[in-house]
């Protein structure tokens, strides 16, 4: 069995628990509407087996298989269905209420699933945030995903050996492993804005914010940041630390914290912004403690909430996530 049966077995696993006991088995045939586009979204299904092909505005957009659930961010956002799903061949499935889907909460691994996946395809459709910093700079914020990638590895490449040593305490490109685990983003315990410069065709990244969540205590979480060096000093450190706090209140984050090196005297100006309370962990490391509510004022009130507005369902997906810890 290779490793994507494996993980779809342990999806169907998942829903034949006494939790979901209570979804209804349906069927559709080739070329059946499961979902229309505009409809309220009173339901969700949950796939066992098949395919089916989603459209927007009659726009094919994706393909979805067995292992999938949909209709669920209609549940978590109260606003009609965004789009229309099609069973492309004999599909079986399981589904289920508004009800339904807060019973299947009751288990920490459906949550858990749920949650991941929600907030990641919320995240998928957020609309980029642009923003002028007031040395001229023209970007724009959106949550970094999974599938960036190739454009993240092309963002490390464009750091300079003496930034990536501001960054990770080494002047060394990142391991595979570390890489591996700063694109496991689940925007539920780790979070992550990449900015992109408008001025470029097409726009591309050039500065990175992450915010991973404290294991111990979920009020609390590390920021960190990199810019390549041809963008540095032009006022987006200040957009990304706002932008962080934006994304920590959605999470629940009431404390930000973030270390550098002493000699980085461009970004501890930036976190002296937010006021932090400073410590020396490590000799020559300073941590910033800052409250969440000091980095959102950094950024104005249009910016702050367009920031708001595109992590608002990563949040309300985020609550589910959340109670895993309570």
């Amino acid at each position: 069995m290779n490793s994507e049966d494996e993980q779809q077995s342990s999806f169907r696993a998942l829903f034949e628990t006494p939790e979901a006991a209570q979804l209804v088995s349906v069927s559709f045939e080739p070329g059946e509407v499961m979902l229309r586009e505009g409809d309220p979204g009173d339901f969700f299904l949950v796939f066992v087996d098949g395919d089916a092909d989603v459209y927007q505005a009659q726009t094919l957009i994706a393909t979805v298989h067995a292992g999938s659930v949909i209709g669920e961010l209609s549940l978590l956002t109260g606003i009609a269905r965004t789009s229309t799903v099609v069973a492309r061949s004999p599909v079986t499935a399981k589904r289920g209420s508004a009800g339904d889907f807060a019973d299947l909460l009751e288990s920490d691994e459906i949550r858990n699933h749920l949650a991941n996946l929600a907030a990641s395809r919320l995240a998928a459709n957020a609309v980029a945030v642009p923003f002028t910093t007031p040395s001229g700079f023209d970007g724009e914020l959106r949550p970094l995903l999974p599938t960036d990638r190739p454009e993240y590895l092309d963002l490390l490449f464009k750091l300079s050996k003496e930034s990536r040593r501001l960054r990770f305490f080494t002047g060394s490109l990142p391991s595979e492993k570390l890489i591996n685990y700063l694109l496991g983003i689940d925007f539920i315990n780790h979070f992550a804005w990449v900015v992109l410069d408008r001025s470029t065709n097409p726009h591309q990244g050039c500065a990175i914010a992450r915010l991973i969540r404290n294991e111990a205590d979920a009020s609390r979480a590390e920021a960190a940041f990199a810019v390549i060096d041809t963008r540095q000093g032009k006022g987006i450190g200040t957009i990304m630390l706002g932008a962080i706090g934006v994304a920590a209140s959605a999470l629940g984050v009431t404390t930000v914290t973030a270390e550098i090196l002493n000699e980085n005297a461009a970004m501890r100006r930036v976190f002296d912004k937010a006021k932090p309370t400073w410590t020396r962990p490590d000799r020559g490391v300073l941590e910033a403690a800052m409250p969440t509510e000091s980095l959102c004022v950094l950024v104005n009130d249009d910016i702050r909430v367009a920031l708001s507005d595109a992590v608002h369902g990563i949040g309300l997906a985020a609550e589910i996530g959340l109670r895993i810890h309570g």
